[in-house]
């Protein structure tokens, strides 16, 4: 027969405080292993507005990633039908014969005899308090009455567990992640980027936050404000093709991102082709300048894994070569890059205004865009004939693809 801790709660989101009692738990309690148990439709609380209980469940998992081996996440309520009582849950996990004890905090220890059929809580678990927060003698005397009173209407079996409490709760960190707060003395790092790439709870897109990272990781002023014209130009572009909301801001995303690894030079690419198991042959030896954007693609995607979706991943890795097939995402990043504002070359420039005088012609389409990219791509093949420089096969595929 085992010793089987179940710790159950919303965790909406998963904070310290609650990492806090687990390892109280397991430091306290000789436990075989615990049970940590999120609710799928809690009976007492109100979800927040678009809850999904997958992503409570895939940040408990980040959270306890590097834990106590003995803890262990379990979707149980998630997936079981209707809402998630404790007397249900702890009727499964007893029927192994195992000894089971269930952990609350104050709020819930104050209510336990309101809650689906008590009886059966007290019947299969001995009840272990973690007085959550700082008590003084009047709380002290409450829980005491409290304990007497489930003993005696029960026959409850009650341990009140001293512990260094952590204060903080779910509602608290809510209000700092829709204010756009620090996270930092309240959630785990995993969970706190999980909780902004989401969006969960109200969570700002930090537009800033991408910024500079990616300002820090270029590492190169001009290379910079290049990247912020692209950022500025793929809006412009969004709102002229109409792209849907999600897909305009995918874009943005794909401008920041899609020169993150041009500031390295020398074999360091190589090395990236390497590390992310590309090949590596003829043609990327023979065409150096194109390399950030394949492995600017694959660091992106490592890097904001929340963050860079296939579309995105696909764009960047086809902005500087072109690739028979381009969807309009692709195309509109290929163009932003080639002919945003700071660009000074002579064939930005010329490309830049032909599009205008086009677009002013004949309108906004794709047949426009595709004439533009035609040009683009005679632009390049032009320069790289003229200097008697390797041609890459992704570039003539990509221009005879549109005529």
């Amino acid at each position: 027969m085992a010793e089987i801790g179940i710790y159950g709660g919303t965790f909406a989101p998963v904070h310290l405080g609650h990492i806090r009692a687990a390892e109280t738990a397991l430091a306290s309690l000789p436990l075989d292993k615990l049970l940590v148990i999120p609710a799928g439709i809690p009976p007492h609380k109100r979800l927040t507005a678009g809850d999904d209980p997958a992503d409570r469940l895939e940040m408990l998992r980040l959270a306890f990633a590097d834990a106590d081996p003995r803890i262990e996440i379990s979707d149980y309520e998630i997936n079981a039908e209707g809402k998630s009582y404790t007397a249900l849950t702890l009727k499964h996990f007893s029927e192994n014969g195992d000894h089971l004890t269930f952990f609350c905090g104050t709020d819930m220890f104050e209510s336990l005899d309101t809650w689906y059929h008590p009886e059966t809580v007290f019947s299969l678990a001995r009840v272990v308090h973690l007085r959550r927060e700082v008590t003084d003698a009047e709380d002290l005397k409450r829980f005491g009455e409290l304990q007497r009173h489930y003993e005696e209407t029960y026959g409850a079996d009650i341990l009140q567990l001293d512990a260094e409490p952590l204060v903080m709760s779910s509602t608290e960190v809510r209000s700092r992640i829709e204010a756009g707060l620090s996270l930092d003395e309240f959630l785990p790092s995993p969970v706190a980027e999980y909780v902004r790439s989401h969006r969960l709870y109200g969570a700002p897109y930090r537009e800033e936050a991408l910024a500079a990272e990616v300002a820090r990781v270029i590492g190169n002023e001009y290379r910079f404000s290049h990247t912020l014209g692209v950022v500025k130009e793929a809006a412009r572009l969004a709102e002229m093709f109409s792209l849907p909301p999600e897909e305009a801001e995918e874009l943005k995303l794909a401008a920041y991102l899609h020169d993150i690894t041009k500031s390295i030079k020398g074999n360091g690419q190589k090395e990236l082709y390497f590390y992310y198991g590309l090949p590596f042959g003829e043609t990327e030896e023979r065409s150096p300048k194109t390399l950030h954007a394949v492995t600017g693609a694959y660091f992106a995607r490592e890097r904001f894994p929340d963050l860079v979706t296939d579309r995105i991943f696909n764009a960047i890795r086809r902005h500087t070569t072109g690739e028979a097939g381009m969807t309009l995402f692709d195309k509109l990043l290929y163009l932003a890059d080639y002919i945003e504002e700071g660009r000074s070359f002579p064939d930005c420039v010329a490309l830049r205004d032909l599009f205008a005088r086009l677009t002013e012609e004949k309108g906004v389409s794709e047949a426009v865009l595709d004439e533009t990219m035609i040009r683009s791509f005679d632009l390049t093949l032009e320069g790289l004939m003229k200097d008697g420089d390797y041609i890459h096969p992704m570039t003539v595929a990509a221009r005879n693809s549109l005529v």
